[in-house]
């Protein structure tokens, strides 16, 4: 059993293994994106760990009762035509909730992307 044309063999041999090698480094470097995206997740997750703690934290130290606003009085409104009471505007959300509530759209967005 005789190859009939051994350079156009060896030629076709030696393009395939080309093709196979950049195969090969082009997987290893997809293993090391992989991993760095790995050891990168873990470190975002320890940071959201520490991030959450904190905010625990801060939340212990906050006071336990509710902080009661004074009530607001009906403006009237005196118009040349006629006397109307208008309805005062709606009570301004509490410092706290506005926190909380972007503390909550925060964590939102970062479990989304994790």
């Amino acid at each position: 059993m005789q190859v009939e044309d051994p350079v156009q063999a060896r030629k076709a041999l030696l393009e395939s293994t080309k093709i196979v090698i950049r195969t090969l480094q082009a997987r290893q470097e997809l293993l090391k994106i992989k991993e760095e995206r790995h050891t990168t997740r873990l470190q975002y997750e320890k940071k959201l760990d520490e991030v959450r703690l904190l905010i625990k934290r801060v939340g212990n130290k906050l006071p336990k009762h509710d902080i009661k606003m004074a009530p607001q009085k009906q403006q009237v409104a005196r118009d040349s035509q006629s006397n109307t009471t208008t309805t005062p505007p709606p009570a301004p959300q509490k410092r706290v909730d506005i926190l909380e509530k972007e503390i909550s759209r925060i964590e939102e967005r970062i479990k989304m992307l994790g």
